[in-house]
């Protein structure tokens, strides 16, 4: 009894780590490092990680945490409520319909696909933003954003990875 209570728990809480891991790195991107300069140019951990769990692991990262997950960030960055959950549900659903392109290819596959979708994420936040604004704001900060999260993808996804491995050992590569 206490151990099927025991497996059921653990199965729950391995089930929520992926959103919940999100959660915290995007909590933590909005920590006070000193300016307000650091703390733009921290890198977009949401994107990296619903994509990562989008190809690798689908069922823990669904639409709906991804979501959550971009209205977090909003909320908590004072962008208009939603632009990032719409950008962050394009992308796991892009992420989960091209996942046979990522899966089983060699990793710079998989970090180009990163980089042109993560692209894709923020100029869709960057525009969203102006139009609700009135106002075109600057792209080379969005730009220099980009080029920081793409850089730090191949270090969280090998960290992904580990986790994915001791985690969870049966991929669902055909699902």
């Amino acid at each position: 009894m206490v151990t099927g209570l025991a497996t059921q728990l653990f199965s729950g809480l391995r089930a929520g780590l992926p959103v919940a891991l999100t959660a915290l790195l995007v909590l933590a991107a909005y920590l006070p490092f000193g300016s307000s300069e650091v703390s733009r140019m921290f890198p977009e951990f949401a994107l990296i990680s619903v994509f990562f769990w989008s190809v690798y692991q689908p069922h823990l990262m669904p639409a709906g945490a991804a979501f959550l997950l971009g209205f977090l960030n909003d909320a908590l960055s004072g962008m208009p409520l939603g632009l990032s959950a719409l950008a962050l549900v394009l992308l796991q659903y892009a992420a989960l319909h091209q996942r046979r392109a990522f899966v089983g290819q060699p990793f710079v596959v998989g970090w180009i696909g990163f980089a042109v979708l993560a692209a894709v994420a923020m100029v869709l936040i960057w525009f969203g933003a102006s139009i609700y604004y009135f106002r075109l704001f600057e792209p080379s900060p969005v730009a220099v954003r980009l080029a920081i999260t793409v850089a730090v993808y191949p270090v969280v996804a090998e960290l992904f990875s580990w986790l994915q491995r001791r985690l969870y050992p049966q991929v669902r590569y055909g699902s």
